[in-house]
C-alpha cells in the first residue's frame, strides 16, 4: 500500500487530496495501481503521519512474512469472523407488476433494500453507466437509496415482482434495530437454482394477506427460503496467502519510489541475499528490479505532467530523480518523446460521464471515447473531430476492451466510478470528487487538465453576464423577495435541491441568483448538501413562492398515495398560486456548459410564457 496525492486548485488555493492505493503488475508486466481507500484533503502533517503509519505496517508485515517463510510451527488463531451473524431479513412488502413491451425508462429510488424478479419477458436496468439485462435467470438487488433506470428490453410483456425488505439485528440487550445490507453492491445476481427461486417467489406471492401470527411466520419462512435461493452462490475458492516476498517488495516500491531504493536495501528488509532477490524478482514480475522501479516512477510522472502543472524539474524530483536531464532521457526511452513533447502533444481522452464528455466537446478538446446522451450527441455532431469520437458505456466488456487497446492519455471520471481500480490499470486517471468541489471548480479542474482553462474562464464570464440580463427579465414573474425551490419527485419521494450540481440548482441559485426559501438556504446550501428528502407533512417548512419541479413517475412504487394529490402538496403557497413549473428531466440533470446554456433558454421561456 502507499499514499497517492492529487493536487487541486480551489478558490485560489492549492489543496492536496489523497487516497491509499496498492500496486501490482498487469498481464503485460506493467506496474499498475489499485485504489483501496479515498482519504480526501489532508495537510502535509497529516499526510506524513499516514505515510509513517503505512510504512510501519509494511515493515511489520515484511518481518512477519519472513518469519512465516521460515516456518514458526505455531497454529493460527481462531477466526472469530466464522460466527453466525445476528441479523436476519424481514419482508416489508411485495408487489406484482406488468409492463408493456419496450416501456420507456423510469428513474427509481428504493426506500428499503429491494429484490426485483423477472417472472417473464425481459427488461433492462441502468446505473452509473452500467447495464443489466433482467430475465427469468437474473435477480436485481437494489440497496436502499440507490437510484437506477428501468426500461423495457423485449418485444413482449414483462412481468416483475418487487420485494422490499430490511435486516433486523439483535443487540446485546436483546432489542432489535433495522439496518440495510450495506456490504452488497447494486447489481444483477444469477442464482445457481433459478427454478427454486421461481417456486419460492410464486408461493410467497400467493400467501394470503392478513394472516395470524402462525401464518405470518409461514410467510416469513418462505421469504427466508427465497433469500437463501437468491444469494446461494458457488463455494468460494480458498483464499490466497498474504503475498510472496516479491509481492510485498513490489508494494513497498510503489509506496517509496521517491526514495533512493536499492536492491541491497530491499533484500535485507525481506531477509534474502541480493542475488537471490534479483532472481526471484525477475522470475515473478518478468522485469528486473531496476526496470520495475523505473516503470513505477514513469507512470506517476506521466500523470503529474498532465495534471499537476508542475515544472519538469519538479516532476522529476517528485518521482525520485535528482537530475532533470537523466529523468528526461529515461522518459524518452519509455514514452518515445521528451517530457516537453508529451505535455504539448494532442491528447487522447476518455470521459466516463456525459458531463465530462460534453464539457470537453464544448471547450473543443474532443475526447476519443466517452459516455454521452443522445441529445448532446446530436448537438455536437457537426463539431470538428467528432467523426473520430466513439461513444462507450464504461462497465461493459466491449468498452473495457476498447480502452485497453487504445490506452488513452487521460481518463476523466467521477471518484465513485465503477471499476476505478481497473481504470488505473489502463491510463492516468483524473477522478473528480463530487463532494469536494463546486460545479465551477469541477469545470476549471477538467479544463486545466485539457489545457483549456482560458476558454473555460471566458465562457464562465460571458454566461454569468447573460444570466444577469436574464435575471432582470425574470423579475416580471419572480418579484423581489419571492423565493424559488427546486423539487425532485422520484418513486413518490420528494427531494429539495440546493446549488451544488444537477436538477438546475447551479443555474437557479448561482447563475440567476434567485432567492431560495430559508429552509433551503440554512438546511441545504448552508450545510453544503446536494439535497434533502422532505416528508409530505413537512412541506410547509419549505413553502416557496415558486416551485421548479422535476417529476420521475415510477410504476415500481404505485402502491403509495400519489404525492401530487395529497393535501400537503395542495396546501403549498406556490401550488395555490399556480406557480409550479414542471421542467425537462433530461435537460436539467447535468451542469456542463451545453446543459446550462439550454437550461437558461428553457427556464426563461417557461417562466415568461
Amino acid at each position: 500500500m502507499f499514499l497517492k496525492k492529487s493536487t487541486v486548485k480551489k478558490n485560489g488555493k492549492i489543496y492536496n487530496y489523497y487516497h491509499i492505493a496498492a500496486s501490482y503488475r498487469d498481464e503485460a508486466g506493467r506496474s499498475r495501481h489499485r485504489i483501496i481507500e479515498h482519504l480526501g484533503a489532508l495537510s502535509d502533517e497529516e499526510a506524513e503521519e499516514r505515510r509513517k503509519a503505512i510504512k510501519e505496517l509494511q515493515q511489520k508485515q515484511a518481518a512477519a512474512g519472513s518469519r512465516e517463510t521460515a516456518g514458526s510451527g505455531n497454529p493460527a488463531p481462531l477466526d472469530g469472523s466464522r460466527m453466525f451473524s445476528a441479523a436476519f431479513p424481514v419482508l416489508i412488502g411485495m408487489e406484482r407488476l406488468v409492463y408493456e413491451p419496450s416501456f420507456p425508462a423510469e428513474w427509481n429510488v428504493p426506500h428499503s433494500d429491494m429484490l426485483l424478479f423477472t417472472a417473464s419477458g425481459t427488461c433492462t436496468a441502468y446505473k452509473s453507466g452500467r447495464k443489466w439485462v433482467l430475465d427469468e435467470n437474473t435477480v436485481l438487488f437494489c440497496p436502499a437509496g440507490e437510484g437506477f433506470h428501468l426500461a423495457g428490453g423485449g418485444a413482449g410483456q414483462a412481468v416483475l415482482y418487487r420485494a422490499g425488505f430490511e435486516l433486523a439485528e439483535r443487540q446485546a440487550d436483546g432489542s432489535l434495530i433495522r439496518k440495510n445490507m450495506e456490504r452488497l453492491p447494486f447489481g444483477g445476481i444469477r442464482p445457481l437454482q433459478p427454478q427454486r427461486v421461481s417456486r419460492s417467489l410464486e408461493q410467497l406471492f400467493h400467501t394470503p394477506a392478513g394472516l395470524d401470527a402462525l401464518g405470518g411466520l409461514h410467510a416469513q419462512m418462505l421469504f427466508y427460503e427465497l433469500i437463501s435461493s437468491v444469494f446461494m452462490l458457488e463455494k468460494p475458492a480458498s483464499q490466497a496467502g498474504k503475498g510472496t516476498v516479491i509481492e510485498r517488495a513490489a508494494a513497498y516500491i510503489s509506496t517509496y519510489y521517491r526514495d533512493d531504493l536499492t536492491r541491497e536495501q530491499l533484500a535485507e528488509t525481506y531477509g534474502v541475499s541480493p542475488e537471490h532477490f534479483s532472481r526471484m524478482f525477475k522470475k515473478e514480475t518478468g522485469v528486473s528490479f531496476t526496470d520495475y522501479l523505473t516503470d513505477v516512477r514513469m507512470e506517476e510522472a506521466r500523470r503529474l505532467l498532465q495534471l499537476s502543472g508542475a515544472s519538469i524539474k519538479s516532476v522529476a524530483e517528485q518521482v525520485g530523480f535528482r537530475s532533470e536531464y537523466y529523468f528526461s532521457r529515461k522518459f524518452k526511452q519509455r514514452e518515445g518523446m521528451t517530457p516537453s513533447e508529451f505535455i504539448a502533444k494532442p491528447k487522447a481522452y476518455a470521459t466516463l460521464a456525459p458531463y465530462f464528455t460534453s464539457l470537453l466537446m464544448w471547450l473543443e478538446a474532443m475526447p476519443r471515447y466517452g459516455e454521452i446522451k443522445d441529445w448532446m450527441r446530436e448537438y455536437y455532431a457537426g463539431r470538428q473531430g467528432f467523426e473520430q469520437f466513439e461513444p462507450i458505456v464504461w462497465g461493459n466488456e466491449d468498452s473495457e476492451r476498447k480502452l485497453a487497446d487504445e490506452r488513452p492519455d487521460l481518463v476523466i471520471c467521477y471518484a465513485d466510478a465503477v471499476k476505478l481500480d481497473k481504470l488505473y490499470e489502463l491510463a492516468p486517471v483524473l477522478a473528480v470528487d463530487l463532494d469536494a468541489l463546486t460545479w465551477q471548480e469541477q469545470l476549471r479542474l477538467v479544463a486545466r487538465a485539457a489545457g483549456k482553462e482560458p476558454e473555460a474562464e471566458a465562457w464562465l464570464a460571458d454566461f454569468m453576464d447573460r444570466c444577469c440580463a436574464a435575471q432582470s427579465r425574470l423579475s416580471a414573474v419572480i418579484r423581489p423577495g419571492e423565493t424559488v425551490a427546486v423539487y425532485k419527485i422520484v418513486s413518490d419521494e420528494l427531494y429539495v435541491y440546493g446549488k451544488l450540481r444537477s436538477m438546475g440548482g447551479p443555474l437557479v441559485y448561482d447563475c440567476l441568483q434567485l432567492e431560495p426559501p430559508p429552509f433551503v438556504r440554512s438546511r441545504i446550501i448552508g450545510q453544503g448538501l446536494l439535497n434533502e428528502q422532505v416528508q409530505p407533512a413537512l412541506l410547509h417548512q419549505v413553502d416557496a413562492d415558486h416551485i421548479l419541479l422535476l417529476h420521475y413517475p415510477s410504476r415500481l412504487f404505485e402502491d403509495k398515495e400519489p404525492l401530487l394529490e395529497s393535501p400537503f402538496w395542495k396546501e403549498q403557497k406556490a401550488v395555490r398560486a399556480g406557480q409550479v413549473y414542471e421542467l425537462d428531466n433530461d435537460l436539467f440533470y447535468s451542469y456542463d456548459p451545453l446543459s446550462l446554456e439550454k437550461q437558461l433558454v428553457y427556464l426563461e421561456k417557461k417562466l415568461l410564457s
